[in-house]
């Protein structure tokens, strides 16, 4: 213990007990700065660190990016009668697959059965005339060098043909109208999908002219996703898809397995207000895993970052300066090393510069390390 001398008295004696508490916290306090530096070596006794580790490797990186997905129906029908008439049967129900050209409702078609038998019936008669019409000029064209018949009543002959002739093709228009009108008693579908809520029933009236439609079919196989991207990867993705490198995978939030879709193009304007555009891939939906509407978890493949460092993501800490990872070297023990990362994906950061290939980083066991200390290694991925 170290002891003052008094100058008055000429004596020792020994410091006062607030002096000696002071001096002892400051040498604590300089023997733990010593030992928690950074690069500064741990104590020999310290316990080894059961570390695991992978080897930093060079390889091509995709360029993702994440984003919000919402599913489309690449045709979407808003089916509507066009004719009037009362709804006689209804042939589908609620949520049911249809096929195009399948039948889904059916309207009273009476009145234009009716129509079609009269109009077939006028015909038969125009034609009938026109027949006569036509054998009447005959007749007469073959007395006309006998001058029994003049020739201005061969002239109104030939008249008469043509207004029989010119009858025979009104009623046959207005016949084939009537055919149409008669088929479209029976509603079809235009596509193939899957039928919304029935928006009819049985006993109603409907007409060409009401703004509700009867039902709505979505298309669902194939089927778009819209993808909402910064308007700045316009020129990058319009190069890549001419090269046919724009990847697309999506999957529903809260479930695993992604699946690819195809891209297949760029809106036609950016949004002035958000400057983003919006891209649209097809999905081939088979299994009807997405459903019209729905926001799924979307990932675009713009390309890749070529024969570059990469690290696990979890290997890479953040430091009072900055980035950093620990090596562990030959001999066993970590060295804590700063580096640079350009960028992160799918679970690896390439790394700019700090790590060489093949080094060994750990990625789980940080906790407590200090550069210097001893390590075993757990496990490796």
């Amino acid at each position: 213990m170290a002891y003052l001398r008094n100058n008055k008295l000429g004596q020792l004696k020994c410091p006062s007990a607030p002096k000696l508490r002071l001096l002892t916290a400051v040498c604590q306090l300089l023997v733990l700065s010593a030992c928690g530096s950074g690069n500064s070596a741990v104590p020999v006794d310290r316990p080894v660190a059961q570390v695991s580790v992978a080897e930093a490797r060079k390889q091509d990186l995709p360029r993702l990016v994440s984003a919000i997905g919402q599913i489309e129906p690449i045709d979407r029908v808003e089916v509507r009668t066009l004719v009037d008439g009362r709804v006689e049967s209804v042939l589908v129900s609620d949520g049911d697959d249809v096929s195009a050209d399948q039948a889904l409702l059916k309207l009273d078609s009476r009145r234009a059965l009716a129509r079609v038998a009269s109009l077939r019936s006028a015909l038969d008669g125009d034609r009938a005339t026109y027949r006569q019409a036509e054998l009447q000029l005959r007749r007469f064209e073959s007395l006309e060098s006998s001058e029994y018949v003049p020739e201005d009543r061969i002239a109104r002959q030939r008249s008469e043909l043509e207004v029989a002739g010119a009858r025979v093709e009104r009623n046959k228009a207005e016949l084939q109208l009537a055919e149409l009108e008669l088929e479209e008693t029976t509603i079809s579908s235009p596509v193939s999908g899957k039928v919304g809520k029935l928006l009819v029933e049985r006993g109603e009236v409907v007409t060409i002219d009401q703004t509700s439609p009867l039902l709505i079919v979505n298309r669902m196989s194939p089927i778009y996703v819209a993808i909402t991207l910064h308007a700045d990867a316009i020129s990058h993705m319009q190069r890549l898809a001419t090269l046919d490198e724009v990847h697309v995978s999506i999957k529903p939030f809260g479930q695993e397995g992604r699946e690819s879709a195809r891209f297949a193009f760029l809106d036609n304007e950016v949004d002035s207000m958000s400057n983003t555009i919006v891209l649209r891939a097809t999905i081939e939906n088979v299994d009807h895993r997405f459903w019209p509407g729905q926001y799924v978890d979307a990932r675009v493949e713009l390309g890749a970052d070529v024969g570059v460092i990469v690290v696990p993501e979890v290997a890479v800490k953040l430091g009072p300066d900055g980035d950093y990872v620990f090596v562990v070297d030959d001999e066993l023990r970590v060295e804590h090393r700063p580096v640079s990362i350009a960028r992160t994906a799918d679970g690896l950061s390439i790394v700019s510069s700090g790590v060489r290939v093949g080094e060994r980083v750990v990625v789980d066991g940080h906790v407590k390390l200090l550069h210097g200390h001893a390590v075993g290694i757990a496990s490796t991925r």
